[in-house]
């Protein structure tokens, strides 16, 4: 099974979208106080929880990722996030 995003038939991996957005500024954001927002991200998906995790940090967010849901409990009790992704 391919695991990566595709664009127009033709697979795009974490590594091809960090070179297509090299050099490239961040959009600006329409909710401006959303910038520096913490994050928890669960996605047990290697390569989309790497571009998510990327994307969103790009545009100025404070993102964790875990993979596995126990964890992402144990850092919902212990950590204060503005969204659970």
């Amino acid at each position: 099974m391919n695991r990566s995003l595709s664009c127009c038939n033709t697979p795009v991996g974490a590594t091809e979208m960090r070179k297509a957005n090299a050099g490239t500024k961040p959009i600006p954001s329409a909710l401006g106080f959303a910038r520096g927002m913490r994050i928890l991200f669960i996605e047990d998906d290697l390569h989309l929880g790497e571009s998510v995790k990327s994307a969103l940090s790009y545009q100025g967010y404070a993102v964790d990722w875990e993979q596995r849901g126990g964890n992402a409990l144990s850092l919902m009790k212990a950590e204060q996030y503005d969204l659970l992704l």
